[in-house]
């Protein structure tokens, strides 16, 4: 039997290709008379079968059409399409699904967490494809459960949907460098018809076309908010939504801060480095930098707090390493980076830098300190300086330093004489000098402002980056921070 000709009672004729059919538009409260006239493969006739059907009530309670399970064995458990009997033709006809809105599979329903909800066009049956056990039936909404499978039935259009996946939709997003990534989802399949690709918008711009569910991403901006969609393409022709999300690249937030090097000086320590910097490592820098001496391997940025080191000539890492530093700016202003240590060409040079902060949290308690890092980032301890300069009176009081708030001034002491004969030993580590101006009460004013101090003169110390020790200090009485040599 390959074909069976069905007869109802008031005249229409159906065709069914297969060992069981569907039929929309039954009345409720109405019986049927079917007789069914099957054809073998050469189009001999077999006996007939007769058939009488009476619909449910409308009046019935939970539903208006049939009940039963809607089991189509003429379907097997590995097929990829519903059909519909074209009543004007006798033949099978595909159903095309719409995908229906942005948001929704079809037209005809839609998954939101564990609820089904359906058109109020149609009405459905829901039953797990492990028993065909009904879930529901006749109504607008209904629960489901997570990872299983299901048949939907829409017994006013004759529509079925074979297998409904409700495997929670899941998406990450994983950074694998500065502006390299890789997307992960998976996908909810129907009609076990497997996606012949998935295509991937940022922001509403296609990037990427997969043909399995995983992407590599590249090309976005460092420290900005992305919305990442994906969108399975089935063999019919039509898309379905796979899911969206929202992630923030690595980086300093393009919200706080831009990225390149600033049209101008905004008065940022080591400024004049840039011009050190390729253009292509520029362009992943915060542009409030303040870069290391005396070339500009390290940067900090103050708005944003991230610590980084940088490689000045790289085509595809310029960034190797970065973190956000802990603390504020309010209490932990850092004024300068030095790299006082380390070439990071030879092998035996390790890199080491210290960042220079004013620590001051009371106006009349001055508080310097240097932290020092290895080279990869590693930090290696927070030391106190110009202690020696703040105790230097000698009677007791102490002396405050740039009550003024403006920063001190710091420069790499001279290079130092190799400690071997090997081209791949380095320098000895360069002393940093600091230089600012010191301030004495006045006797008259509030000690807790700047009316109640005196502006004396200027100071020049030597610090071991190392351990934060003054290796010695110079005053300029009478003289401002202009009056003191660099070296």
């Amino acid at each position: 039997m390959v074909k069976v000709e069905v007869f109802r009672d008031d005249g229409v004729s159906l065709f069914s290709n297969g060992q069981s059919f569907y039929e929309a538009n039954l009345l409720p409260g109405t019986t049927y008379y079917y007789t069914l006239f099957p054809y073998d493969s050469r189009g001999n006739l077999g006996p007939e079968v007769s058939i009488t059907l009476t619909t449910a009530s409308a009046t019935d309670a939970g539903s208006a059409v049939p009940s039963t399970p809607m089991v189509n064995p003429a379907l097997s458990a590995d097929a990829d399409v519903a059909t519909k009997m074209d009543t004007a033709t006798g033949s099978d006809e595909l159903e095309t699904k719409d995908s229906g809105s942005k948001d929704s599979r079809t037209a005809s329903w839609s998954i939101d967490g564990n609820s089904i909800n359906f058109a109020a066009d149609g009405w459905f049956q829901v039953q797990r494809r492990t028993d065909y056990s009904t879930v529901c039936e006749g109504v607008s909404s209904c629960e489901i459960e997570d990872d299983t499978n299901y048949q939907i039935v829409n017994h006013l259009t004759g529509e079925v949907w074979q297998r409904v996946s409700t495997e929670p939709m899941s998406m990450s997003w994983q950074q694998t460098g500065l502006y390299l990534g890789h997307l992960y989802w998976n996908s909810v399949i129907y009609n076990y018809e497997a996606p012949s690709e998935y295509k991937v918008y940022l922001n509403d711009e296609l990037v990427a076309l997969s043909g399995i569910t995983n992407s590599p991403i590249a090309g976005f901006v460092r420290g900005t908010r992305y919305r990442v969609t994906v969108y399975a393409l089935l063999a019919d022709g039509s898309q379905e939504l796979v899911g969206d999300q929202e992630f923030v690249t690595d980086g300093p937030s393009m919200d706080v801060v831009s990225y390149g090097r600033p049209a101008a000086d905004r008065d940022t320590f080591g400024f004049e480095l840039w011009d050190n910097i390729e253009a292509f490592p520029q362009s992943f820098l915060p542009s409030d930098c303040l870069l290391a001496l005396p070339a500009g391997d390290f940067c900090f940025s103050p708005s944003t707090r991230y610590l980084m080191e940088i490689y000045r000539f790289s085509d595809s890492q310029p960034v190797p390493w970065e973190f956000v530093l802990p603390g504020e700016n309010s209490t932990n202003h850092i004024e300068a980076l030095a790299h006082f240590y380390g070439t990071g060409g030879r092998r035996s040079a390790s890199k080491r830098f210290a960042l220079v902060a004013d620590v001051t949290t009371v106006f009349d308690q001055s508080s310097y300190e240097i932290s020092v890092f290895q080279g990869n980032g590693t930090f290696q301890g927070t030391f106190p300086i110009l202690e020696d300069i703040r105790f230097s009176a000698g009677d007791g009081q102490e002396r405050q330093i740039n009550l003024d708030g403006a920063d001190v001034r710091v420069t790499l002491g001279p290079e130092q004489a190799r400690e071997s004969d090997s081209p791949y030993a380095s320098a000895a580590p360069r002393s940093l000098h600091i230089a600012g101006e010191y301030y004495e009460p006045n006797g008259t004013g509030s000690l807790s402002d700047l009316s109640g101090w005196r502006r004396e003169g200027a100071f020049l110390a030597v610090i071991d980056p190392n351990t934060g020790e003054t290796l010695s200090k110079t005053f300029y009485t009478g003289m401002t921070l202009e009056n003191v040599p660099t070296q």
